[in-house]
């Protein structure tokens, strides 16, 4: 099993490798300085939380309105008291809709959770800052509904470093030197804002009821940085969206070779 998810994780690595000549180029939108991207990013996102709904359960919308009742109003990110972080990472928590008594999330833990997720870019368009559009950055719940399980763009595990780090020892053609350190995977402020939530503890089968949404800006995922490719492109200077609900957690065994 060890050799077989070693296989995968060169693999993944190799494809890395072959798409660098297009996979940092692909997009045609401006680079923007350090300070320039972050000021977009604060711009984007307040456009964003004004643009943007619930629905009676939970998950994010573009649309005011339910889309089987023209007469139901779904509810705007901004009135649903988002928080700001001093990193700047956004959370909000849906009102009733959060675990009683719940299970505190900490460092390192392991999680399994619903998602919508998205990265999108700001750009100025026509002399407005706002996101492109969305692009799915694994979406659980239109996917068939099955829980992310221990994402590695949470938490990495250590033999997936290791790996990478044997690769660069080894000078193989696949190596990838960033490969080997956490930043390279982890999206620091998603680990930021998850610990604002408490988990639940119910079945992976039980229908979705989201409990919140975590806004990160592109200086606290991926920045300008070299990162794992997790959608087949360049996710440098986005910013991310995640509407969640967790449904465990628990602490990691780093005693077993299989979580750490």
């Amino acid at each position: 099993m060890k050799k077989i998810l070693f296989s995968i994780f060169v693999a993944a690595l190799a494809f890395n490798s072959c798409q660098d000549d297009n996979y940092y180029t692909q997009n045609t939108y401006p680079t923007l300085d350090e300070a320039t991207q972050k000021a977009y990013d604060e711009e984007a996102i307040k456009n964003y939380l004004e643009n943007t709904y619930i629905t009676s359960r939970g998950k994010i919308t573009s649309s005011e309105t339910d889309a089987n009742n023209s007469e139901i109003k779904n509810k705007k990110l901004a009135d649903l008291n988002p928080q700001t972080l001093p990193s700047g990472v956004i959370y909000i928590e849906i009102p009733n809709a959060q675990p009683n008594p719940g299970v505190e999330i900490k460092d390192k833990d392991y999680l399994k959770f619903q998602q919508v997720g998205y990265a999108l870019r700001a750009i100025e368009s026509d002399g407005k800052v706002q996101f492109t559009s969305p692009i799915t950055f694994y979406n659980t719940i239109d996917g068939g509904g099955v829980p992310l399980d221990d994402p590695q763009f949470y938490y990495v595990k250590q033999k997936v470093l290791d790996a990478a780090q044997k690769l660069v020892d080894e000078k193989a053609a696949t190596a990838v030197k960033a490969a080997t350190q956490r930043s390279y995977y982890e999206i620091e402020g998603f680990q930021e804002g998850i610990k604002k939530f408490k988990s639940f503890d119910i079945a992976d089968d039980v229908d979705y009821n989201m409990q919140g949404i975590i806004i990160v800006p592109s200086r606290l995922a991926f920045g300008k940085d070299s990162h794992y490719n997790y959608i087949g492109i360049s996710l440098n200077d986005y910013s991310f969206v995640f509407n969640i609900q967790v449904y465990k957690s628990r602490a990691r065994d780093m005693n077993n070779s299989d979580e750490k």
